[in-house]
């Protein structure tokens, strides 16, 4: 894709609006340069800057992550295609709670597109997680032919039990004492968590109202595994930024040229390529899965 060639004072805009902007999501300096060259911007001393800018944010210092853990043989789950594994997990209970009474985190991570899906809770009952299954993920994506969660109350219950009858779903289960089993879950948990502590204010309370834009800009933002963000992945198209109307990327700019037949066949164009670009992402998680598992 061409990319705009930008002048020193939009090339700063860009860097604090793609780090710790509305979707920035506070990402490290490599994730940051992928995100601009996505959005369409481009100069000479780009990654460069990227990585010193989140060298000098407060919040990612004061928040950084400190790996406790010892390495483990790890032993990837493979997902065949798009929409057909969940990993359900519970963030909680927070103190203090938020603005609105809401004390949870419930989070859906689809294995194969990295696309999450959360909600926040006031209470965990087996009810509720009922209907966060139903309206947020089979209504919106199809029926799952997996979904797998902890042995938690919440998930292990006769209202998740009779759902994943009545739809066919096979409901796997991972120990209290071996949460990796759900990995995939735990990952993006600790991303939604590290987005919220830099970027919720003084208070602490108004993490439901920067849950949403946490999880704008984790599917915005590329991810490893794949290669691609979960948003093209999920509808084969980028989601467009607010930094690029601001800044005006190449393709914003285009909008006002083609007429609706260009971009009606270019939109289809795109769509044709979903396919494409999906086993693309496959055969990207499988070598990046043989490269960690070294």
């Amino acid at each position: 894709m061409l990319l705009r060639c930008v002048d020193t004072e939009e090339s700063k805009k860009i860097l604090h609006e793609s780090h710790s902007g509305m979707c920035g999501g506070h990402f490290g300096g490599h994730a940051t340069t992928r995100k601009i060259h996505r959005m369409g911007y481009f100069w000479p001393t780009l990654e460069h800057d990227a990585v010193e800018f989140v060298r000098r944010c407060h919040k990612c210092q004061e928040f950084s992550h400190e790996i406790h853990m010892l390495a483990q043989a790890l032993q990837p789950i493979a997902t065949p295609w798009p929409f057909s594994t969940w990993g359900l997990d519970l963030i909680g209970k927070f103190s203090p709670s938020s603005i609105d009474g809401h004390n949870f985190i419930i989070t859906a991570t689809e294995y194969f597109t990295k696309w999450v899906e959360a909600m926040p809770l006031t209470t965990v009952p087996g009810s509720v997680i009922t209907k966060f299954i139903l309206n947020q993920i089979i209504c919106r994506y199809g029926i799952p032919q997996i979904i797998i969660s902890d042995n938690g109350t919440s998930f292990k219950n006769d209202e998740v039990h009779e759902l994943c009858n009545k739809f066919k779903i096979s409901h796997h289960t991972a120990s209290l004492y071996y949460p990796q089993a759900n990995g995939q879950a735990e990952a993006k948990n600790k991303t939604l968590k590290s987005i919220l502590l830099k970027t919720v204010k003084e208070n602490k309370r108004d993490w439901n109202l920067k849950l949403y834009l946490a999880l704008w800009a984790h599917r915005t933002s590329i991810r490893t595994p794949t290669g691609a963000t979960p948003f093209s992945l999920v509808f084969r198209v980028e989601a467009v930024l607010p930094l690029e109307v601001e800044i005006p990327s190449l393709r914003i700019s285009l909008q006002g040229i083609l007429d609706e037949d260009a971009y009606r066949e270019a939109r289809l164009s795109q769509l044709e390529s979903l396919d494409e670009a999906r086993l693309d992402a496959e055969q990207w998680q499988r070598v990046y899965a043989d490269w960690m598992c070294r």
